[in-house]
């Protein structure tokens, strides 16, 4: 369901297309005004055929006042070598 809204985000934070994997979803938050849902979703980026740099990426998403998710909050961070390791465990 956020699988386009998410290319978006990437998109326009980057400046250009980004590959990813390791989603996951963080948080789902239901709002007080009917069918008003906050989703904070995390992934890392990286380039060509899983190489350097990897982005770890949290993206929160809101569906307020509309049937299609908008990026409200978006995070990168680049991640060390070491890190990828630690991280993509669980993926």
């Amino acid at each position: 369901m956020l699988f386009l809204s998410t290319d978006k985000a990437l998109e326009e934070h980057f400046g250009k297309p980004k590959q990813y994997y390791c989603q996951q979803i963080l948080k789902i938050e239901k709002k007080i005004e009917p069918s008003h849902f906050n989703v904070t979703v995390q992934l890392i980026t990286f380039e060509g055929a899983h190489d350097f740099p990897f982005d770890l990426v949290t993206i929160t998403f809101s569906n307020k006042n509309s049937i299609e998710w908008r990026t409200i909050d978006i995070k990168s961070r680049t991640l060390k070598p070491n890190e990828i390791t630690n991280i993509t465990k669980g993926c």
